[in-house]
């Protein structure tokens, strides 16, 4: 059977090199083939919805606010809502010295979206998305009001943010109806996540804004529920609501807004007070204080002090003083220094440029002077080593909707009833988190409590040991522990009771899992929500870093990780443009994160794309380095490939995940630049890349308009056999038909 709008290629003339003959002829099947397929006898009957896990729920339906009213708007037409827009001729030409990023803000509920009435807070539909548009340190209006003026829902834009490198241009979208978080649900996650999927390759991240109650629960199951998460989802909520005097909600929506739209951090995170978190690492601490939050055995992701510093500003400033004086210049101190160096260094450069330039003494002096100023311990945003990326990042982002209820959490505590425990073990429990004393210890003299827990475990029931405390991990080695472990109990090691739960619930929903892969997976640290202890795997620093703290006088270790941080990239993208997957590897033996970009925000995946080096990008790829990187120009790892006509690496980068990251006018530019030079192969590159070659340009004229307009033959013949229509009209209503007419090709019409 043949698909909508495709030619197959024996239907038509090979031996015709005529323009007008090829789109009359394609016209024609055209026609025919949608007849015959237009409404297909055997076409499958929509799925039923499916049944909510918790009879409590509250089915939600999406609300945009379009700047005057609310409307309803379905999920699945949700991107479709937000980007329909025309595109205009300042839109197109203005010069954009901020690149743009864009994040889809979800609005669940609680306090940071409450108004006040008579002194009591609540939720009240449509107010938050209101009064954002009122605030200027999370709106921008000029700049949307210039450059969003028939967008069909106007976005929300952040302020540029100093030594960000992308202005945050922001959807939000509210839920109906508004939810207390106490009364979140499975089903609610589901619908969360299910959303993101749905949108997931339009935004750049996302925020969740939530109550604080079971923010931490929700951003536990999220974690799980996202396999192969390639972007930053962050969750946060406030205290105090948004739009009062006196309130974090406003500093806790920027700083999430800007984490998700300038970090690629491919982690489902909280944000709160200033700190970014885990999400399956966090529990709330206080219901009182600003500080509600916090990851008790795990060290903020990042921190977001008085100042939001790029280290790659103090990283390029380092690498001009250790090079030698000879390749100094005046433009690189402009692009690197802060302004009181520059004018000092440039003073020298004045002073010393002229007759000793291969002057050590002055290479020395001037390292010296400014090395110590430039490089001393400073703030830097992200701690990209701890960010936890999956093993493998060559499938596909999904979401895993299937949750287990039956699970439960047992808090042990002296002198309590053998009866209750008991109660507590019966089916249908499948799985339950036992909360023991200090290091995962157990009374030994309940014997009786211990014959329970082994005989639910001799049903299948799974039990994950976790401790009372707040810090601190399960001990196997104690004796009051291991009685636990003797009988079968999972040692939790050190995770929350909210992460314990939710990855039981999660991991009791693969069904495709036998029992003993559930037991496995539960020990497992699937989403970086637990410390694993390993011996056997060391790392093994690169021995160059060491001698060249040496060399430069350093001594403490952030002065040494800057250094690292530095060096280690270009020297990765290196081996990744001679394809030297072996050499990859054996960086990777030192502890190297692969998904540290350089300069110019490239990771070993773009430039691995960009040279068509297969071995090296499948290499990357299963080792987690993400495909949604942007480099400085906006390029992802499949556009390089595209650009570089690599089509070997654009399918494997496109099974990994990969999606055309652009506007869709862009796109369109590009197609009919390409058929505008019979380029055939860069169009099945972006073909290949999950372009249907249909996308038009800013004058909606489509590569086949282009291609007829310079008599490309063989492209047109491409272009037709991929099903583009020779009657689609064009904003000055030409069609390719009226264009090969108009061009008077009669010489070749006979």
């Amino acid at each position: 059977m043949f698909q909508i709008g495709t030619i197959p290629k024996t239907q038509l003339n090979d031996n015709d090199n005529n323009v007008e003959h090829i789109l009359a002829d394609t016209h024609g099947i055209q026609q025919y083939l949608f007849k015959k397929i237009k409404s297909p006898p055997n076409m499958a009957a929509s799925s039923p919805p499916k049944k909510p896990l918790d009879e409590t729920h509250t089915p939600k339906t999406l609300m945009i606010h379009d700047g005057s009213m609310m409307r309803n708007v379905s999920a699945t037409n949700l991107v479709h809502e937000l980007h329909d827009a025309k595109i205009t001729p300042h839109s197109i030409n203005a010069p954009h010295t901020w690149p743009e990023t864009r994040v889809l803000c979800l609005y669940t509920g609680g306090t940071i979206g409450m108004r006040s009435d008579d002194g009591v807070y609540s939720p009240k539909p449509g107010y938050l998305p209101e009064v954002l548009r009122t605030l200027p340190p999370l709106n921008d209006r000029l700049f949307i009001e210039k450059n969003f003026p028939s967008s069909a829902v106007k976005p929300y834009s952040l302020p540029p943010v100093r030594l960000m490198k992308k202005r945050v241009v922001y959807w939000i979208v509210e839920y109906d109806p508004l939810l207390d978080s106490c009364d979140m649900t499975f089903d609610d996650w589901i619908r969360i996540a299910t959303d993101i999927r749905k949108a997931y390759h339009n935004y750049d991240g996302f925020v969740v804004l939530h109550g604080t109650d079971t923010l931490a629960y929700t951003a536990s199951a999220l974690s799980f529920m996202m396999e192969n998460l390639g972007k930053p989802v962050i969750i946060t909520g406030s205290q105090i609501p948004v739009a009062e005097v006196r309130s974090d909600g406003m500093e806790n929506l920027v700083g999430a807004l800007i984490i998700a739209g300038n970090f690629y951090i491919p982690e489902v995170c909280v944000y709160f007070n200033n700190k970014l978190m885990r999400g399956n690492r966090t529990i709330k601490l206080d219901n009182a204080a600003l500080a509600a939050f916090d990851s008790p055995n795990m060290e903020p992701l990042a921190i977001m002090n008085i100042n939001i510093q790029d280290p790659q500003c103090t990283l390029s400033l380092l690498c001009f003083l250790s090079r030698p004086s000879a390749l100094l210049s005046v433009q690189e101190v402009n692009d690197s220094a802060t302004t009181p160096t520059r004018m000092c260094i440039l003073q020298d450069l004045k002073k010393y440029a002229s007759g000793r330039g291969d002057d050590d003494r002055w290479t020395n002096r001037l390292v010296e002077r400014y090395s110590r100023r430039c490089i001393r311990p400073t703030y830097k945003i992200v701690n990209y080593d701890s960010i936890f990326r999956t093993c493998s990042n060559q499938y596909p982002f999904t979401v895993h909707d299937n949750l287990c209820r039956d699970v439960g959490l047992l808090r042990i505590f002296p002198s309590m009833s053998i009866e209750s425990v008991r109660s507590f073990l019966l089916p249908p429990t499948k799985g339950v988190v036992l909360q023991t004393y200090g290091a995962g210890n157990m009374p030994q003299k309940r014997q009786d409590i211990i014959e329970a827990i082994k005989e639910a475990i001799g049903r299948g029931c799974l039990i994950v040991n976790c401790s009372q405390c707040l810090k601190g991990q399960v001990d196997v080695n104690y004796a009051t522990g291991k009685i636990l472990y003797d009988i079968g109990v999972i040692p939790g090691s050190d995770m929350t009771s909210e992460a314990a739960m939710t990855k039981l619930c999660y991991v009791l929903g693969k069904d495709e899992w036998d029992l003993s892969t559930k037991k496995m997976m539960l020990q497992s640290n699937l989403r970086g929500e637990m410390t694993v202890t390993n011996d056997a795997t060391t790392t093994r620093e690169i021995d160059i870093i060491p001698h060249i703290a040496k060399c430069l006088r350093l001594s403490s270790g952030d002065e040494v990780q800057l250094i690292r941080d530095t060096i280690l990239p270009p020297l990765f993208c290196s081996a990744a443009k001679m394809n030297k997957p072996e050499f990859l590897r054996r960086i990777k033996e030192s502890g190297v994160n692969f998904s540290n970009p350089d300069y110019n925000l490239r990771t070993a995946l773009h430039v691995a794309a960009s040279n068509g080096n297969l071995d090296a990008v499948q290499y990357l790829l299963s080792i987690g380095v993400s495909v949604h990187a942007k480099d400085l120009f906006g390029y992802n790892p499949l556009l390089c490939a595209v650009k570089a006509k690599a089509i070997k690496c654009v399918v494997a980068i496109r099974n990994a995940g990969g999606v055309i990251d652009i506007p869709k006018y862009k796109l369109g530019v590009d197609l009919c630049l390409a058929a505008a030079y019979g380029d055939i192969e860069q169009l099945r590159c972006w073909k290949a890349a999950g372009s249907k070659l249909v996308e038009t340009d800013y004058d909606k004229r489509t590569a086949l308009h282009v291609a007829v307009s310079h008599n490309q033959v063989e492209t047109v013949r491409y272009l037709i056999e991929q099903g583009l229509d020779p009657l689609a009209v064009d904003s000055f209503g030409t069609t390719p038909m009226s264009e090969a007419k108009r061009k008077n090709f009669k010489a070749r019409c006979h």
